[in-house]
């Protein structure tokens, strides 16, 4: 199946705005990637197996693992609909595209993720 939308004369192109009364926690709630739970440890005396422990490990969102150690980021959510303070922009949909690769480089690299989606430490993941 092939798109032809960029040769269609009616077709504009669009984006995302905030409503009225909009505070950009809508944009957040939409940047918040899907969390894979770590299995919990087995009890003493059960058998387990590499399938038992992986239906045990859920994904959630982030705002239900903040505190949560171990959870890591197996879905991820960009584009300038994600963006709080440059909705509706190219630069909201690079900037959330940036913001997300750090998000897993730091999630897969052994640092723990910043509010931003950085690694701690100062040192930025992704430029």
């Amino acid at each position: 199946m092939r798109s032809r939308w960029g040769t269609d004369p009616r077709f504009y192109g669009s984006y995302s705005y905030p409503g009225p009364g909009a505070g950009g926690e809508e944009a957040e709630a939409l940047a918040a990637p899907l969390m894979l739970r770590p299995p919990p440890p087995p009890l003493h005396g059960a058998a387990t197996t590499a399938a038992a422990a992986a239906t045990v490990a859920t994904a959630t969102t982030a705002a239900s693992n903040e505190n949560f150690h171990g959870a890591r980021p197996v879905v991820c959510f960009a584009g300038e609909h994600t963006s709080r303070q440059h909705m509706g922009t190219v630069h909201g949909a690079m900037e959330s595209g940036r913001r997300e690769a750090a998000r897993l480089l730091a999630a897969f690299s052994g640092g723990p993720p910043t509010r931003e989606g950085g690694r701690a430490g100062g040192r930025a993941a992704c430029v």
